[in-house]
């Protein structure tokens, strides 16, 4: 979708949708559910805020539903009946995930018994699924990597070799159980074997006690799920023209454009907001290094014809955020991962996001699970107030995420 516009514009103009069809819809409630590499909230946390931040028009409500040594079979936090039930139906999700495999295994090299118990209790949770949620659009996510590609493999033929049989059968069941099915092990043993081309030393941190991927590794996770979903990494385009003083875009809305005699000037309000990636954070900086990661989940670009020959400057609401000739802004430049005052929007929302994550470890995991069947009204009192906190954080959470009009100055320099 086009948004053409010439000159001032009123306030009143709407700002198209990003481009593409989105799995997740307003007013769904996403569950994810897992083993300790899901309760870390890291992988979903990036999940979340990329949500929030390029379809900030959509409510969505999350639970993380991860418990560390979690099996298709349940764990030290209960049975899987037990889990299902409190965990799973109670918050009637209509979007899941599940992804459960690293500790079936038991770490060993494959087992034929092993196997066939992870197949019949992964079916049989599928079944309850499939019968208690039945509308409910689920993916099954194949087990992340276990690291035997930066260091020599501890059993025959590596762990990893059993995670991806353990993969490549949970796709299986997706697919006859009506699920999409989304692989998480590829990708980060992708990120492995090039971090150890290029950095040895590095490469290790990846995947540090060889099970629990990096906050860089869970990066590069969380964008595979988003792109299953069919998310876009274009954030917005805009086109401006000094001569003609018109603008074209998509996914942004204009006003107050004026050429000057050195350049041109507007104020736009784009549809969306970068992703943010810490890059102080040294597995993120490794991870982008290696692949294409920003770049493909922040795509904005400023394109500016009719300039004349020489250098410029480009400003957002005062602050200079880099240089480019004429003719690279006439063919179009990225800032969708460079530091922008909607770059700082987004880091507000994400630091949202990890606090929001948790206020609902309190109620879920430190009351709510640690305390139950305790007698009287205290519990259930306890997690009604931390819920209503929660909500409060929710609320705040999407207000954040709401695009803003700024100003955009092009100067020679």
């Amino acid at each position: 979708m086009k948004l053409v516009f010439v000159g001032v514009l009123s306030l009143s103009v709407s700002v198209a949708c990003a481009q593409g069809t989105f799995a997740i819809r307003n007013n769904d409630r996403v569950l994810f559910y897992g083993d300790s590499i899901t309760s870390t909230s890291k992988y979903t946390n990036f999940v979340e805020t990329f949500i929030l931040t390029r379809y900030p028009k959509l409510k969505v409500t999350y639970f993380n539903a991860g418990v560390s040594g979690d099996t298709v079979y349940g764990g030290k936090s209960g049975t899987i009946d037990q889990r299902l039930a409190r965990d799973f139906f109670s918050f009637r999700p209509t979007v899941f995930t599940i992804m459960l495999g690293m500790n079936d295994g038991e770490r060993r090299g494959y087992d034929a018994a092993l196997f066939a118990s992870y197949k019949s209790g992964y079916e049989k949770m599928i079944a309850d699924i499939k019968r208690k949620t039945p509308t409910a659009r689920g993916w099954l996510i194949q087990p992340s990597a276990y690291d035997d590609f930066t260091r020599p493999p501890v059993v025959p033929g590596g762990y990893n070799s059993v995670l991806v049989k353990y993969g490549q059968w949970s796709a299986q069941l997706a697919e006859r159980s009506g699920y999409g099915t989304v692989d998480f092990n590829r990708p980060v043993v992708n990120l492995m074997r090039k971090g150890w081309m290029t950095d040895q030393g590095r490469s290790h941190d990846l995947v540090p006690d060889r099970i629990h991927p990096s906050l860089g590794a869970h990066a590069t996770m969380a964008w595979s799920l988003l792109t299953e979903w069919g998310a876009t990494g274009q954030i917005s385009t805009t086109e401006v023209d000094s001569s003609t003083e018109k603008a074209t875009g998509v996914n942004v809305a204009f006003r107050k454009l004026k050429s000057t005699s050195t350049g041109i000037s507007w104020e736009s309000l784009e549809g969306s907001l970068p992703f943010p990636l810490d890059r102080n954070e040294p597995t993120v900086d490794f991870a982008i290094r290696l692949t294409n990661l920003d770049r493909a989940m922040n795509v904005q670009t400023v394109k500016v014809a009719g300039l004349r020959p020489g250098r410029y400057r480009l400003k957002i609401d005062g602050r200079e955020i880099g240089q480019w000739t004429g003719a690279a802004l006439g063919l179009g430049v990225n800032i969708g991962n460079l530091s922008t005052p909607m770059a700082d929007q987004a880091e507000t929302v994400a630091r949202m996001t990890f606090e929001r994550n948790v206020i609902q470890n309190m109620w879920w995991r430190n009351i709510k699970i640690r305390y139950e069947g305790m007698p009287g009204e205290g519990m259930s009192d306890a997690i009604a107030g931390v819920k209503g906190l929660e909500n409060d954080c929710l609320i705040q959470q999407r207000l954040a995420a709401q695009p803003r009009w700024h100003r955009f100055e092009v100067e020679k320099v």
